[in-house]
């Protein structure tokens, strides 16, 4: 029996608690071992009660091994938590996914200046700007830039990032296989061919809403930075910038007027104390230190107009989102 069957197993178990999780693994070491455990070893762990016993019960392989039937199939890859390959930022916060599924070739995170940058869906042309230019300098001094791939600012991140030439890390909210919004096919694709794809959840598995709160801890876990290009007053953006902070990473929020509704979320950040971000050097100059040898000099300090994306894409972007909310659907409305 594969190792990767009890951890895709082990994963599966949603009724178990991040402190149970951890505990459990910290008692029996892999997931092999949470499998063979008897009961009385599992009602020994702190935590472990009623309902932790009735989710271990559940003991078949048959749907981890169908699993990874469809990772060969789709070209996924797994890394679970005992693997060298985890990335140990995200290893080290409070409750890291016990598998990731990842389409692509993950970067050395732990060796890089990861920078997460998200916002709203519903953005506006200034903070598409900002998200796009910003993502696009860090990346030209060799950062690397991670992002929801969202519609709306978590694109416009991606293709600056993918603009300057280098990887991004694209964490999604659904199955590892799954392109959403479905309009993003190729940016997802693009994602894939330099950097990766990145997602608790396995190939085929249906979504729900509550995936997308979900990711904003892998965000946050992966980077040592995270900048809020555009965020109203109740935004997933900023569960990501809080989560950072919770996990003592940097949080940088670019500034809006006072009365713009859609950088409510930015000012708010700036109030408590956020960094100022109006470009990528204001990110890159606090790394420069840390990661000495990966700021290439001379790094360029705007998007080359060939490059730029032509405000009517945008355009269309945004009618085809006020189509989908007046349909009724919600990727057109949801932030």
């Amino acid at each position: 029996m594969s190792e990767l069957e009890y951890w895709i197993w082990f994963s599966s178990l949603t009724r178990l608690r991040a402190p149970v999780r951890r505990a459990l693994l910290e008692r029996f070491e892999t997931a092999s071992g949470v499998y063979y455990a008897d009961e009385t070893a599992l009602r020994s762990v702190e935590g472990v009660g009623v309902q932790e016993m009735r989710a271990l019960a559940a003991r078949s392989l048959e749907p981890a091994a169908a699993v990874l039937r469809r990772c060969g199939e789709e070209g996924v890859s797994v890394l679970t938590l005992q693997d060298a390959a985890y990335p140990g930022r995200l290893r080290n916060i409070p409750d890291p996914p016990a598998v990731l599924y990842l389409k692509g070739r993950l970067p050395d995170v732990d060796a890089l200046p990861v920078v997460a940058v998200v916002g709203t869906r519903r953005c506006s042309p200034y903070g598409s700007k900002m998200a796009r230019q910003i993502a696009y300098e860090l990346t030209r001094q060799g950062a690397v830039v991670c992002t929801g791939l969202a519609a709306g600012i978590d694109a416009r991140a991606a293709e600056g990032a993918l603009m300057a030439g280098g990887p991004v890390i694209g964490v999604l909210g659904t199955a590892i296989n799954e392109v959403y919004p479905s309009s993003s096919a190729r940016l997802f694709a693009d994602t894939e061919a330099a950097g990766a794809l990145v997602s608790e959840y396995p190939p085929d598995l249906p979504g729900n809403r509550a995936f997308f709160p979900a990711r904003n801890r892998i965000m946050a876990g992966l980077c040592v930075a995270c900048v809020v290009a555009e965020a109203p007053r109740r935004s997933g953006a900023l569960i990501t910038a809080h989560r950072a902070l919770d996990y003592g990473r940097d949080v940088f929020a670019v500034p809006y007027n006072a009365d713009a509704p859609g950088g409510y979320g930015c000012n708010a950040l700036l109030r408590e104390g956020a960094s100022l971000a109006t470009s990528g050097k204001d990110i890159a100059r606090e790394y420069r230190e840390r990661f000495p040898a990966l700021w290439r000099r001379g790094a360029a300090k705007g998007i080359p107009a060939e490059a730029a994306i032509p405000q009517e894409t945008e355009r269309a972007e945004q009618a085809a989102r006020r189509l989908k909310h007046a349909a009724g659907d919600p990727d057109g409305a949801r932030d």
